[in-house]
């Protein structure tokens, strides 16, 4: 991969991740659902990347959006910031993620749905049932390895 794609594949989560709140996250029901829009990113590579990238996001509800219309959905919006600075790139997307999910259940779903192993993409947001459920750490620890 690109060194330029993975610095701000960085970048962009990084401004998820210091942009969550704790605010409650009730659904709310909205006529048009909000565009999602990102803080201009400093420094756009100037290196282009052709063909196309395959993006796999895995996880749980947080992955799929759970009560969000399907644009403000984390991997959605991900893409959508690339494909603004990577215009002449197509990106794909496919998902592995349902509400609840643990660690165990996603990686039963990864076994069972067998994906592709080339992608050049892959997210990981999984991890808040396990704490919920009272699972130990270490379960999390030795199925997701750093």
């Amino acid at each position: 991969m690109k060194t330029h794609f993975k610095q701000i594949v960085i970048v962009i989560l990084s401004i998820f991740l210091l942009s969550c709140n704790s605010e409650d996250t009730a659904p709310k029901i909205a006529v048009t659902p909000p565009q999602p829009s990102l803080p201009p990113v400093t420094q756009v590579p100037t290196t282009p990347i052709s063909g196309s990238i395959k993006y796999l996001a895995l996880g749980d509800s947080y992955t799929i959006g759970q009560s969000v219309c399907e644009t403000c959905r984390f991997p959605e919006q991900l893409k959508a910031s690339l494909k603004k600075i990577y215009s002449q790139t197509d990106f794909s997307l496919k998902v592995i993620a349902r509400t609840g999910w643990t660690t165990s259940n996603l990686i039963s779903a990864i076994n069972n749905e067998n994906p592709d192993p080339n992608y050049d993409l892959v997210t990981l947001l999984i991890g808040v049932n396990n704490q919920y459920q009272g699972i130990d750490f270490s379960v999390y620890q030795k199925e997701f390895p750093v």
